[in-house]
């Protein structure tokens, strides 16, 4: 999912260069923000989710990691 949210908001961006991938603000993801930095590594905000009660919460976040 997160690979079609990135080719989705480069293409709309008409970013699809480097530059377009290594932008600081980075992307939304399905479990959280993303982004590539200049080295090729990938760093990523993840948010951890439970069901109660039948609706979804958030029970925890990590910023990049």
């Amino acid at each position: 999912h997160d690979a079609v949210l990135t080719a989705t908001a480069l293409g709309d961006a008409r970013a699809l260069n480097r530059g377009g991938l290594i932008r600081p603000e980075g992307f939304a993801g399905v479990l959280g923000r993303y982004r590539f930095l200049a080295d090729g590594r990938c760093q990523r905000d993840l948010v951890v989710l439970t069901l109660e009660n039948g609706e979804i919460v958030t029970i925890g976040e990590v910023t990049g990691t």
